[in-house]
């Protein structure tokens, strides 16, 4: 249709070259937003949860596991060192469906709880 091969069929400049803008346009603000996408940080997954940080819902040892509340969900979770039921704790890797956590410490969470209003 463009060569001008086919008798009484043509397409003009005038819509060739507004199309071709258009299309262009559209790919790159496509293009602008999947980099967009692909550089945010991880929000669902493993690399969503290590960092994040919880509650325990009872106590924690490394030998008698218990559950603890993150991103309001609860999780089977153990801890090198002892948790009480209660305490904040902090996600540092996870191993199937069990979380390896530790206890925040009892001053950092209480500068955290004195900025709130």
């Amino acid at each position: 249709m463009m060569t001008g091969s086919v008798p009484g069929v043509a397409v003009g400049l005038g819509f060739i070259i507004p199309a071709a803008l258009a299309f262009a346009v559209i790919f790159l603000f496509l293009g602008r937003l999947a980099l967009a996408a692909h550089r945010r940080p991880p929000v669902t997954g493993r690399e969503a949860l290590i960092g994040t940080e919880g509650e325990a819902r009872d106590a924690i040892t490394s030998d008698a596991p218990g559950y603890v509340r993150v991103r309001g969900e609860l999780w089977r979770a153990i801890s090198k060192t002892p948790v009480a039921p209660g305490q904040a704790i902090r996600v540092l890797d996870i191993h199937g469906l069990t979380l390896n956590v530790e206890p925040l410490m009892a001053s950092t969470r209480q500068g955290e709880s004195s900025s709130l209003p």
